[in-house]
């Protein structure tokens, strides 16, 4: 059977979607330790030379094809699950809770990269079985031996239905807004859930806003978390096929970094010492990312007064309004989302 440019591209898809997978678990803290994390590793870099060595063959017997889509059914996607299931419950764990090894927000990134990685699979075994049924050959599209499309090609192609979008990384706000912190390198996926939710309809979802993911599969999409989101004008993102459709609307916010104290110390934590004889304004300024206009207007100040030159990122206070080096500020900011 020799490969088409479809299944080509799902194979690339898939080791696209490999790494970041395997790459989370060997950055777990407790990689070297669990034993399971450990043959899960390997059996995912051992799929990942399994395809290597399929792509490498221009004409793929039958025997080669099934072996592949059964490692990815009997082998990867169980893996997969368990994976899942385990970064799902490290991330409902409580903070103090010894046996949650690593933070909450890493671990639902885990997840949209398993999410990816099992969508890519789906992709792969729907043209690995397209392709053995068919016997289809590059840039044929017929049948061996017959010019004639087999009865699974005859089959009519379920309509897909969009029934919701998963944003898992981002958080959302009491008004439905989700919003993401700021991050140069980094952008935010979006998942549509399909009725039936397989890649035989994924292809016919369309959408407006955010930007194509990398993983190149089309239930997925991208907003990069580079630009911050001016206020009151969030991204949206909608999914359609059919007739139906979902939006969700996103935000990218500034992130909080530290306070600058004019005339003043830092003794730790959130403590400064004064200069006691000073009669100047105390200025405190809230040092975030980017340092933009667009950013300053998501803050949300609690304490001091508006610094008329400066009324987004600072506050005014007097040294008595300061207090001493044994009390925090009696100034909170924090980011303005409902």
């Amino acid at each position: 059977m020799t490969q088409s440019t479809e299944l080509s591209q799902a194979i690339r898809t898939t080791l696209a979607a490999l790494d970041p997978v395997t790459d989370d678990l060997h950055a777990r803290p407790d990689y070297v330790k669990d034993e399971k994390l450990r043959l899960d590793a390997a059996s995912l870099s051992g799929f990942k030379q399994s395809l290597l060595n399929y792509q490498s063959v221009s004409a793929p017997s039958t025997d080669q094809t099934v072996a592949l889509s059964s490692e990815a059914q009997k082998i990867l996607n169980p893996i997969l699950a368990s994976l899942f299931d385990n970064y799902t419950a490290l991330f409902q764990m409580g903070q103090l809770n010894t046996s949650r090894t690593i933070p909450p927000k890493q671990a639902k990134a885990c997840n949209v990269r398993i999410k990816k990685l099992q969508d890519a699979l789906q992709i792969l075994l729907a043209r690995i079985h397209a392709e053995t049924n068919t016997g289809t050959s590059a840039g044929t599209g017929t049948s061996a031996g017959t010019n004639s499309p087999s009865s699974d090609d005859q089959k009519p192609t379920a309509k897909a239905r969009i029934m919701s979008l998963e944003v898992s990384e981002a958080t959302r706000a009491p008004s439905g807004l989700f919003y993401q912190t700021y991050n140069e390198a980094l952008s935010l996926s979006v998942r549509a859930v399909t009725d039936p939710d397989s890649a035989d309809v994924w292809n016919q979802v369309t959408w407006t806003g955010g930007e194509p993911d990398q993983s190149g599969i089309a239930n997925w999409r991208s907003v990069s978390l580079k630009t911050i989101t001016p206020v009151g004008k969030p991204i949206t993102l909608t999914a359609s096929a059919n007739g139906t459709s979902q939006s969700v609307q996103i935000a990218v916010v500034p992130d909080l970094l530290h306070f600058d104290v004019s005339g003043a110390m830092a003794n730790g934590g959130e403590n400064w010492s004064f200069q006691s004889d000073s009669q100047e304004p105390v200025i405190v300024r809230a040092v975030i990312k980017p340092d933009s206009p667009d950013a300053y207007k998501w803050l949300k100040w609690t304490g001091g007064k508006t610094d008329p030159k400066n009324p987004d990122d600072r506050r005014l206070l007097s040294s008595a309004e300061a207090g001493n080096a044994d009390k925090p500020l009696p100034v909170e900011v924090d980011i303005n989302v409902q």
